[in-house]
């Protein structure tokens, strides 16, 4: 009987301490994450002293490697420092480089999680984000647009966390 006894306590302790143990170790939330891991690097286009149609085609793909992905539902900060020592190199020096009558426009995106108002305010939510950041960096507010697509631009499932970005593009002015 003392055995028996014994044997449900210990259970009853392991149990309670599984189950605090487990509850107490914090879990990290995921970070909004640059889409690449290269380094800034002193961006060279092999399209220089070309049209400028092939100069801007140019410097959208450059761009297109410093989206930002890994957003959660409704989130619209950038808690990831590390995009800020990649990109924002790469950014200043192609924002330098914007031909007259061009814009760096920043495009905020959502999934379909929430009505059309609430992504549309959560995706400029999040271009506004990074825009304040490059503004804040040293990048002129004369070169940058920012505008929140909602769900307009969807690049997987509805539901999908690769739709929830941050996306930059050179475009005309308006």
């Amino acid at each position: 009987m003392i055995f028996k006894k014994t044997s449900i306590l210990w259970i009853l302790v392991l149990t309670v301490y599984t189950i605090n143990c487990g509850s107490a170790q914090k879990k990290e939330e995921p970070k909004p994450v640059v889409e690449t891991a290269k380094p800034a690097e002193k961006v060279s286009l092999s399209s220089e002293g070309g049209s400028p149609e092939a100069l801007l085609e140019d410097m959208n793909k450059k761009l297109d490697e410093r989206k930002v992905t890994g957003y959660k539902k409704n989130q619209t900060s950038l808690a990831n420092t590390e995009w800020i020592e990649k990109s924002l190199p790469v950014l200043k020096e192609l924002s330098a480089r914007i031909p007259d009558g061009y814009v760096l426009l920043i495009e905020g995106h959502t999934d379909q999680s929430g009505s059309d108002e609430i992504n549309q305010d959560v995706s400029t939510g999040r271009a506004k984000t990074l825009y304040d950041k490059l503004v804040k960096n040293g990048i002129s507010s004369d070169k940058l647009k920012y505008q929140g697509v909602g769900t307009k631009y969807l690049i997987d499932e509805p539901y999908s966390e690769k739709n929830r970005r941050v996306t930059f593009k050179i475009t005309k002015r308006n």
